[in-house]
């Protein structure tokens, strides 16, 4: 027998909570695994994203202020340069 009880279904077979309880923790488990294997993902998706934008911006520092010693780039090309390149790099962020 089942009869609904606020949008629940609830289940009055003698003997079946047990089997019921346990069905339900089961699949409770599996989604939760697969969510937290989910978030997993993203997680180091996002961490690779970050870190490699980063790491060009830096590098893109880097040779800029070697070009500005070697007297090939002014200060506000390389301003201009590294805006440009964090605003393409909000892309991959996003």
């Amino acid at each position: 027998m089942q009869e609904r009880m606020a949008g629940v279904l609830v289940v009055k077979l003698f003997g079946m909570e047990k089997y019921e309880n346990d069905r339900f923790r089961d699949y409770s488990d599996r989604i939760y695994q697969y969510s937290k294997n989910t978030n997993r993902f993203f997680a180091l998706g996002e961490a690779m994203t970050s870190s490699f934008t980063e790491g060009i911006c830096s590098i893109i520092v880097c040779l800029s202020a070697i070009l500005i010693v070697r007297n090939r780039m002014t200060i506000g090309e390389m301003i201009i340069f590294e805006t440009y390149i964090a605003h393409r790099s909000n892309g991959l962020r996003n």
